[in-house]
């Protein structure tokens, strides 16, 4: 589940940004550059930042921790975030 999220949280990301960014290949690089141009400016609920910077370390954990498990509560709290990203994304998008 962790790494559908993440990607979820980070397409909608690169999808806000897709017009104004080049050279954006890591994960990392995608978050700082949605927190830089879309965060600090208020385009974005700071909520938002926190909730990208929360997946990537949940799907940090489980990919180099020698032992991290994610609990259903904690996936499904992640996976009710990602959708309402989503939702304010697409509206963001409408306005774009």
């Amino acid at each position: 589940f962790h790494r559908t999220f993440l990607l979820c949280n980070v397409y909608g990301c690169t999808c806000t940004a897709s017009s104004r960014w080049a050279g954006l290949f890591k994960t990392c690089r995608v978050i700082a550059y949605f927190q830089k141009e879309y965060v600090k400016t208020a385009a974005f609920e700071k909520k938002y930042s926190k909730y990208i910077s929360q997946v990537f370390q949940i799907r940090s954990n489980t990919d180099y921790a020698d032992f991290f498990l994610v609990s259903l509560q904690d996936a499904l709290e992640q996976y009710e975030r990602a959708e309402e990203f989503v939702e304010v994304i697409k509206e963001f998008l409408k306005t774009e």
